[in-house]
C-alpha cells in the first residue's frame, strides 16, 4: 500500500521515505488550518487567531528545517556517534528544569527564555530512544544477564522518574512502556522483565497515587463522569458534545459552538473534538486513517532494518508517536482518563511539533537509508540473532 509511485530504480527506503513525509506534510496543513480554526473565536476577532497561527506556523518551520537539516545532512553513522552524548544531555536537562524551569499550572515543566518557552521532557522522547538503542546495540549479548538488566532497568527509571516529577505522568508512563518494549526486542528474558517489573511498578504506582493528588482525582473522575459534570469532567463533557453534534459529515468549518468557550483549550489536546465538530465522522476518520498509515509505513521500514541500533530507534519513534495519537484520541473519546498529551502535529505547542518533527526526521532518514538488497531469511534484519519484534 503506497501513496505514491516512484521510478523503477527507487528503493523501497526511497518509497516508503516518500509517502511518510506526505503524510507527514498533510498532518502538518490540517494542524495549522485546525489551531487557527479552534482559535478563531477567542478575543472576538481574527487578529487573536492569527496570532496562534502565526507562533505554531514559525514552531512548524522550524521543525521543517530540522527536519531537512537531518534528512539531508546527517548521516546515521553520526546519530549513533552522538546517542551517548544527548542522553547526557537529556538527564542534565530534566534536572534542571526541576530547579530552574517555569512552573505552570502546577507543574515545574519548561524552560522559560523570554517569549519562548521549551519544555525538555518532548527533546528527551528522542534523545533517551537514540541513548537507550545505542546502549543496548553495545550490550546485545548481555542482556541476559542480571546485573545488565539491572542496570538497564535503572537508566529507564532515572529518566521516567525525572519526567514524572515535574509532573508529566503521561509522557512518563509512555516513555516507559517504549524502553521497556525495546528492552525485551534487543534480547533481555521476559522472566527477568517480569521479575522486575513485579518488584518496581507496585511501588512506584502506589507513590503516584498517594503523592499527586490530580492523579486520584482524574481517576475517580473517570470512574464516575455524571458526578463531576461541572468540574473535573467538565472539558472531557463538553468534548464529547462536540464529537456527537458534528455527525457524520459535521457543520462545516468555522461552524462549531463548542470552541466559543464551551470547550476550554480547544486548540491545545482536545483539538480533535473541533475536527469532529466541524467535519463529522468522516473528518475524524480521515485524520486516524493518516496516521494508520504513516504508521504502517514506519512498521514497514523498521522491519527492514539492517542494524539493530536502526531498528529499536524507529521502533522507538514509531511507538512514541502512535501512542500520542491513540491516547489523545481516546481522552478525548472519553476512553481512558484524562491526561494531557497532544495530538501530534495538530495540537498547538512548540516543542511537541518541533521534537516530533525531529523524531519523524530521524525515521524518515532510516527508512531512506536501507539497502535494496535484503536477505529474505531473516526478514531483513542481518544480525547474528534476529531481534524480537512486538508487531
Amino acid at each position: 500500500m503506497v501513496l505514491r509511485q516512484t521510478s523503477g530504480s527507487a528503493t523501497i527506503g526511497q518509497v516508503l521515505s516518500q509517502n511518510m513525509m506526505i503524510c507527514i506534510i498533510t498532518l502538518l496543513c490540517i494542524g495549522l488550518f485546525m489551531v487557527m480554526n479552534a482559535t478563531a473565536p477567542r478575543g472576538g476577532g481574527f487578529d487573536t487567531s492569527s496570532m496562534f497561527f502565526t507562533k505554531q506556523l514559525t514552531w512548524d518551520i522550524l521543525g521543517i528545517v530540522c527536519f531537512v537539516i537531518i534528512f539531508a545532512y546527517i548521516p546515521v553513522k553520526s546519530m549513533k556517534k552522538a546517542a551517548p552524548y544527548l542522553g547526557v544531555v537529556s538527564v542534565l536537562l530534566l534536572l534542571g528544569v526541576l530547579f530552574v524551569g517555569k512552573e505552570i499550572n502546577g507543574a515545574v515543566r519548561w524552560y522559560r527564555i523570554g517569549s519562548i518557552s521549551f519544555q525538555p521532557s518532548e527533546m528527551t522522547k528522542i534523545f533517551s530512544l537514540l541513548f537507550f538503542s545505542w546502549y543496548l546495540e553495545r550490550n546485545k549479548n548481555n542482556l541476559n544477564k542480571w546485573w545488565n538488566m539491572i542496570v538497564a532497568m535503572s537508566l529507564i527509571l532515572l529518566t521516567v522518574g525525572l519526567i514524572a516529577l515535574e509532573p508529566d505522568l503521561g509522557n512518563a508512563a509512555l516513555l516507559f512502556c517504549v524502553l521497556v518494549s525495546m528492552l525485551y526486542i534487543a534480547g533481555a528474558k521476559l522472566s527477568h522483565l517480569m521479575t522486575l517489573m513485579f518488584l518496581t511498578l507496585p511501588g512506584f504506582c502506589f507513590i503516584l497515587y498517594n503523592k499527586f493528588d490530580h492523579v486520584k482525582r482524574r481517576l475517580e473522575v473517570y470512574m464516575d463522569p455524571s458526578e463531576h459534570l461541572q468540574d473535573g469532567f467538565y472539558q472531557g463533557h463538553q468534548a464529547l458534545i462536540a464529537l456527537g453534534s458534528g455527525g457524520v459529515s459535521g457543520k462545516g468549518a468555522g461552524m462549531g459552538l463548542q470552541k466559543l468557550y464551551y470547550l476550554p483549550e480547544a486548540h491545545n489536546d482536545f483539538i480533535f473534538a473541533i475536527i469532529g465538530e466541524d467535519f463529522g465522522f468522516l473528518g475524524c476518520s480521515f485524520v486516524v486513517l493518516l496516521y494508520a498509515v504513516l504508521v504502517w509505513f514506519a512498521i514497514q521500514a523498521l522491519v527492514k532494518s539492517t542494524d539493530l541500533f536502526t531498528l529499536l530507534v524507529s521502533y522507538g519513534i514509531t511507538f512514541i508517536f502512535a501512542g500520542q495519537a491513540l491516547f489523545n484520541i481516546s481522552v478525548v473519546t472519553g476512553v481512558v482518563p484524562n491526561k494531557g498529551i497532544s495530538l501530534p502535529l495538530i495540537s498547538y505547542g512548540g516543542s511537541n511539533a518541533l521534537f516530533t518533527l525531529i523524531g519523524l526526521a530521524v525515521l524518515v532518514k532510516f527508512t531512506s537509508s536501507l539497502p535494496p538488497d535484503r536477505p529474505k531469511e531473516l526478514g531483513a534484519i542481518r544480525l547474528n540473532k534476529p531481534p524480537k519484534v512486538l508487531f
